[in-house]
């Protein structure tokens, strides 16, 4: 019985992930939440739970949930909701794609001045110089490929709000501050990116 929790935006999986971590800071306006779904279906590549009679709000397609398994509870995966459908008994089904099951919560921030934004989806803005070069902090989800035919490939999921294409962006990893550039999106959806980075 998969858990999936939720936030209302981007930054739910990663309070998760440090709230297993026990790494949460305090904050009384924090919601995290918690379902309880039967697992129906199994593959390789994603899931499909039984979601019963009636769906939270937040349930929908294109939504990250962060969940754990009975058999492996030390191992926290990140899957996508790629559907939900009523069934012919009233009850409601979801598939879920799964994204990763090594991905690492973090605080990154973008330190180049000059990038495009996507304001909406498809229609690019770009920034000139007069912007400061400061940027604030945000929240990610840092998935490292541990495939040996991937060649180190690493990926961010972050906000969309805070993804600038061809951006280079300060991370830490293993305690030493590098700088990655987002080279190639893989996924995208309303709220979130999910980014290839090169070192």
């Amino acid at each position: 019985v998969p858990k999936a929790m939720e936030n209302g935006d981007f930054s739910f999986e990663l309070k998760v992930a440090m709230h297993r971590n026990n790494t949460l800071p305090a904050n009384k306006s924090l919601t995290i939440g918690s379902e309880n779904w039967w697992l129906v279906d199994e593959s390789s590549g994603g899931l499909a739970v039984d979601l019963g009679r009636e769906v939270s709000n937040w349930v929908e397609a294109g939504k990250l949930v962060g969940y754990t398994s009975p058999e492996d509870k030390e191992t926290f995966f990140i899957a996508e909701i790629k559907s939900v459908r009523k069934q012919a008994d009233g009850t409601y089904r979801a598939g879920l794609a799964l994204m990763a099951d090594n991905a690492v919560a973090m605080q990154i921030s973008r330190v180049d001045n000059e990038a495009s934004i996507e304001a909406v989806s498809g229609y690019f803005v770009d920034e000139n110089d007069s912007v400061s070069g400061h940027y604030k902090t945000f929240e990610v989800l840092f998935i490292k490929n541990n495939a040996e035919n991937a060649a180190s490939k690493m990926t961010l999921v972050m906000p969309r709000s805070d993804y600038k294409r061809g951006s280079q962006y300060r991370v830490s990893i293993d305690g030493e501050d590098r700088v990655v550039q987002a080279v190639r999106v893989q996924s995208k959806q309303r709220d979130w990116v999910h980014v290839e980075v090169l070192l």
